[in-house]
Order: C-alpha cells, then sequence, then structure tokens
C-alpha cells in the first residue's frame, strides 16, 4: 500500500524564518510546551550548529530527516530550507536543535535552462519553473560544471525553495547531481505543489506543468483541486510519471494550537489586502488584526502581490493566523544572508563540497 500522511512544511520566500512558540501540552509530534518550531533558508553550517534566519542553533546530538544522505547534520547545506524543532532563547537568536528536517521543492529532470550567465533567470524542472537569482546557493556534485549555465537538459537537479503552490518556485538552492545526467527508467523524483486539473477518472493531476498519473485505489485520501500536496515520482520508461507517494502539506502543523504565537517572513502572493483584511503570504491566508501596527515606514498598501515582508501575530481558534505587527526584512537584520558555509575548505564552485551563489 502506498502511504499518506500529514506533514508540517510551509512555504516562505528568500531568507525567511518562522519560530511558533507552544502555549499547550506535547504535540503530536512530540514538540513540548516551551519549544520552538522554526522554518527558513539555512545561512551558515558548522560542525555543531546551523543558522536558520536570525537564530543559531546548536546541533549537537539534534536528528535528521528527510532528503539527505546518513540522516546527517553534515548533509545539510547553505540555502536548503529546513524545519527545525528545537528551543529558542529569549534573545530570538540562539537556539538548540532537537530534530532538524530537509525536504526538496522538486527533484528531478531539468526541461530546459535559459540561464545565460546573467541573473535573474530560469530553468524548467520536472515541468515547475524556478527562479534562479543572486541569493540561489550552489552545488555542483560534477566537475567542471560550476555554474547553473552549464547545467544541460536531462540533468538530475535538487532544488529548495519557495514555491507559488501554482508551479513557480524561487530557488535558494540548487544541487546538480553526479550519477542523474542522463534520467534512469524508474528512478523516484519528488514535485511539491498544489493539485490542479484533477481527473479521478482518468487518474492524473497536475502541480505546476507536470502531469502526474495515480490509481486513487492505491491512496488513503480522496484528492481535491487546490490541495497543496508532496509527490513521490517514479518515470515508468514512457515518460509517464506516476505517483508511489502522496504526502498532505498542511499549513502549521498538527502541534499548533490557539494563541500561538509566530513570525513569518515572506512573500506577498495575493493581490494585496481583501476587504475583510486577509491576505496571502507564502501561498498562506493570514488576517490583519484591528489594531496591526505597521513597522518600517511600511502601510497596507505595501502589502502587495510580490512583495517581501515580515508579520508577527497569532492562531486564533479557526487556525489562522491573526496578524498583529507588519514590517520588511531589513527591519530586524543587517544580513543580506549570502553566507557561504563555513564548512567549505575553499574549494572551487563545483566542488563536491562548495555551496557557492551562481555567478553573476
Amino acid at each position: 500500500m502506498k502511504k499518506y500522511y500529514g506533514k508540517y512544511l510551509p512555504l516562505f520566500v528568500l531568507l525567511p524564518a518562522v519560530s511558533v512558540v507552544g502555549c499547550g501540552s506535547s504535540g503530536s509530534d512530540g514538540v513540548t510546551s516551551g519549544s520552538s518550531r522554526t522554518v527558513g533558508v539555512v545561512k551558515q553550517v558548522t560542525p555543531d550548529s546551523i543558522t536558520v534566519g536570525s537564530v543559531t542553533f546548536d546541533t549537537t546530538g539534534a536528528s535528521v530527516s528527510g532528503d539527505v544522505s546518513n540522516d546527517s547534520v553534515s548533509q545539510i547545506d547553505p540555502g536548503m530550507v529546513v524545519v527545525v524543532d528545537g528551543s529558542v532563547d529569549g534573545s530570538g537568536q540562539q537556539g538548540v536543535a532537537d530534530h532538524i528536517d530537509y525536504d526538496a521543492e522538486v527533484e528531478g529532470e531539468v526541461i530546459s535552462n535559459d540561464c545565460t550567465g546573467t541573473l535573474p533567470c530560469e530553468m524548467d524542472v520536472m515541468g515547475q519553473t524556478v527562479q534562479v537569482t543572486d541569493t540561489t546557493m550552489f552545488k555542483s556534485e560534477i566537475p567542471d560544471v560550476g555554474s547553473v549555465d552549464l547545467i544541460l537538459v536531462g540533468a538530475y537537479v535538487e532544488v529548495s525553495g519557495y514555491s507559488d503552490g501554482n508551479g513557480t518556485i524561487v530557488a535558494t538552492y540548487i544541487k546538480l547531481e553526479d550519477d542523474q545526467i542522463q534520467m534512469e527508467e524508474h528512478y523516484e523524483m519528488e514535485v511539491e505543489g498544489m493539485v490542479t486539473n484533477l481527473d479521478t477518472t482518468a487518474g492524473t493531476f497536475e502541480i505546476g506543468g507536470q502531469l502526474i498519473h495515480y490509481d486513487p485505489a492505491d491512496f488513503n485520501l480522496t484528492l481535491e483541486n487546490g490541495m497543496n500536496v508532496e509527490c513521490h515520482l517514479e518515470d515508468n520508461g514512457m515518460g509517464n510519471m506516476t505517483a508511489v507517494e502522496i504526502e498532505l502539506e498542511d499549513d502549521y502543523g498538527d502541534d499548533s494550537s490557539e494563541g500561538d504565537e509566530m513570525e513569518i517572513e515572506g512573500m506577498v502572493t495575493s493581490d494585496g489586502v481583501a476587504a475583510d483584511g486577509t491576505f496571502a503570504i507564502n501561498g498562506q491566508t493570514v488576517k490583519l488584526a484591528d489594531n496591526v501596527k505597521y513597522e518600517g515606514g511600511l502601510t497596507q498598501d505595501d502589502i502587495m502581490n510580490g512583495a517581501i515582508i515580515e508579520v508577527e501575530g497569532y492562531l486564533d481558534e479557526n487556525g489562522m493566523l491573526i496578524v498583529t505587527e507588519v514590517g520588511s526584512e531589513a527591519d530586524d537584520s543587517s544580513d543580506d544572508g549570502s553566507t557561504d558555509s563555513s564548512t567549505d575548505d575553499g574549494g572551487s564552485s563545483g566542488s563536491s563540497d562548495s555551496v557557492t551563489p551562481p555567478p553573476v
């Protein structure tokens, strides 16, 4: 039986982080009262710590899961979007990680590559439009391929970043794999996003531009258009991508509850603020509080599609984030996030242990 289970991985854009401070007893995944959940881009890695957003976590004893080999902290690279469960001190800058989860947005074949050395540029990976910017970190496991413009059509890449749910991903990390220049039959791939064009009779749906085949009888769920899911796929050798695993993307996690405080930095993904005070940040619907405060000279008019903002607030009884403060990322951080891993030994771009911003 192919499996299905709920999981937590919200989507945020450009070096953001979200911290969730639990107010109640332990949740279904073991996150206890007083603990935190932080989601964001890894900015720096050392042998015993990682920095996510503005928080540096001690990783001694931390467990690791997801799309990393050997479930090891040493496999975490700058640019990856990770989920860190642990604790954060009162300063909001130091913490202890109990568990780290990394999950790529898409893993699979490069369909086209329009990057020619000028940034920003775009690639098509498994039907997803991948936007490469000057903050995207690039890792190559193939000698002499030191920049994204050298990635060939048919190559196999792993992309981390933030998706609008409709097939566009702002990449924070791209890794070129060393053994998948030509796709191998039955090799498992992965894609995340919103279900569209669902046809339960034909057993197909789309994520972005990728058509996916599935057998409804094999999964303990009822797919609907608009669901955010993660799919693990296999190529049957004839170009048909078939789902072997489907996971539901939950907004804030099973352990979140009314009153939990959150801070999110990310991209506005709606056309401004609706009449009822709601808007979307990173694809999630939030609502302005009646007494919302604006910082850094921002106003409600600055909440527009594509804007990078920071919001703070709390979950209401319906699980919606009520925003009490709106500001910009620049208000509380002077770091531009383009930090190389401190585990980098100075090797040139393109070596298997070097992660660098793509050259302009």
